[in-house]
């Protein structure tokens, strides 16, 4: 097989890979992806295994594509308790795969993966592919008695009985109250 990757970098030079397709199975380390997702502001995501990538590539007459998956297994922060829940992640790596354009913005182009020289750098779209797919917001559901489905608590023991009732609408009046009152 012409294609090749390496262990590390998942770094395949597109104009080898044969018309049958070049089937990846590897993980990317978890180590490298919890790095970059700390370059941000705020993180409550942390992967505890490498996600596995299981892929193929099919070569065109300019590009590529790719047809798979990521999974992997990770822990987030639990919106009702605050405790770290695992979690499993599953994303699609279904893409087109170019040459990067001369001249143009090619950032904002959603499902094309830009290559430069021949080769791609398949570890950066999948860690992409991972980070954008997470969900900073998620809550487990509560069952119809209003308990948590992952730590079996109602939202009022967690937070005392006031704060698990109040909405949006009721803090923003209280707010307006106060205000009101200097």
């Amino acid at each position: 097989m012409n294609a090749y990757y390496s262990d590390n970098l998942m770094r395949v030079r597109i104009s080898t890979i044969s018309p049958a397709g070049l089937p990846i199975r590897d993980t990317i380390p978890a180590r490298a992806l919890n790095a970059r997702m700390n370059e941000g502001r705020r993180h409550d995501f942390i992967f505890v295994e490498d996600p596995l990538v299981e892929v193929t590539l099919y070569h065109h007459p300019n590009g590529a594509e790719s047809k798979g998956k990521v999974t992997g297994r990770y822990q987030q922060r639990c919106g009702r308790c605050t405790l770290d829940v695992p979690r499993e992640i599953e994303v699609p790596l279904d893409y087109i795969l170019k040459p990067k354009p001369e001249g143009r913005s090619w950032e904002d182009d959603v499902g094309i993966a830009y290559y430069d020289n021949d080769h791609i750098e398949l570890e950066d779209l999948v860690q992409e592919a991972l980070i954008l797919s997470l969900d900073v917001f998620w809550s487990p559901p509560l069952a119809s008695d209003g308990i948590c489905t992952h730590c079996n608590k109602k939202e009022s023991d967690v937070y005392g009985e006031e704060e698990a009732t109040q909405s949006l609408g009721d803090l923003l009046k209280r707010a307006s109250e106060k205000k009101g009152r200097r």
